[in-house]
């Protein structure tokens, strides 16, 4: 990684489960299990105990370096020109909603429960935070390329860039997912649970419990997998997944439901997907600079 001053650092940070549970959706029921010594709820306390402490050890070695440094919930907005580094603490989720609004800047994870939190995303700790702050101050920290997707619907470029998966599918889980897909020259009308498209960062995900490939997270791949193809009356797909070939511009998705809906990067980012809609997808051509080995 090539050197660069690093004056200024952004801290997005996640909120805790625990101030989730006793904070907006505090309960009678919830205080109860809490009075009566229950067990998950001791857990998530301790989780939420080793979170900020991760917090407060990240931040206290930037500002140590002589890096000034901001807090800020994830979810909310910011400028990523103001900034020189941002850093995520918290899990995979917390990078994500981080790395949606940068573009250019280096972005690194640090996992603030390592016992609880996924973190594919996060290449260290808290505890080895200010070790590898030292190397990226110097230049020698490691960095790859992680590579994203633009979605345009209709024409309009919506819920981009995707740095892990798109779901396409009905607004209603248990209901059956409509579309016609394109891919290769082939046109094909599937009835389905939805279909996930996946970058290589997100491919050890959904798309790898649905039967998708696992591919190292800096690797251009894309694959997409539908869900529970059906088969009824003898009915056989040519279309079943695999990665896309060349331009991903020849991988399209049309809705044929009224309820349809895009998911992008899980449950919290969507759109809705109506009849006769059009979905082409296509590589971003800006990859998200990422300390990560």
């Amino acid at each position: 990684m090539p050197l660069m001053p690093i004056r200024t650092a952004l801290l997005v940070y996640k909120q805790s489960a625990y101030e989730s549970y006793f904070g907006r959706y505090r309960s009678r029921r919830v205080s109860r299990l809490a009075e009566g010594g229950d067990r998950q709820l001791g857990r998530i306390r301790r989780s939420h105990d080793r979170h900020y402490g991760s917090l407060e050890a990240v931040e206290r070695a930037l500002r140590l370096s002589g890096v000034r440094t901001r807090r800020l919930l994830r979810g909310r907005a910011f400028d990523e020109r103001d900034y020189d580094l941002i850093v995520s603490v918290g899990g995979d989720g917390t990078f994500l909603e981080a790395a949606r609004q940068v573009r250019s800047r280096l972005v690194i994870g640090v996992n603030s429960d390592t016992s609880h939190s996924v973190g594919r995303f996060c290449y260290c700790d808290a505890d080895g935070f200010a070790g590898i702050l030292d190397r990226i101050l110097k230049g020698s920290a490691p960095a790859r390329e992680i590579w994203r997707l633009i979605l345009r619907l209709d024409g309009r470029t919506v819920l981009s860039p995707v740095l892990n998966d798109v779901l396409v599918g009905h607004a209603v889980p248990a209901a059956m997912s409509h579309y016609v897909i394109t891919l290769g020259g082939v046109r094909e009308r599937q009835r389905s649970s939805g279909v996930w498209i996946s970058t290589a960062a997100g491919s050890t995900g959904a798309c790898r419990s649905a039967g998708g490939r696992v591919r190292a997270v800096h690797q251009r791949q894309v694959q997409y997998v539908p869900r529970e193809l059906f088969e009824g009356h003898g009915k056989r797909y040519r279309l079943r997944g695999g990665e896309v070939k060349g331009d991903l511009s020849g991988l399209v998705i049309e809705s044929q439901m009224e309820e349809g809906r895009l998911y992008v990067d899980g449950a919290h980012r969507s759109v809705p997907f109506r009849f006769g809609s059009r979905l082409t997808i296509r590589r971003d051509p800006r990859p998200l600079r990422v300390v990560h080995a």
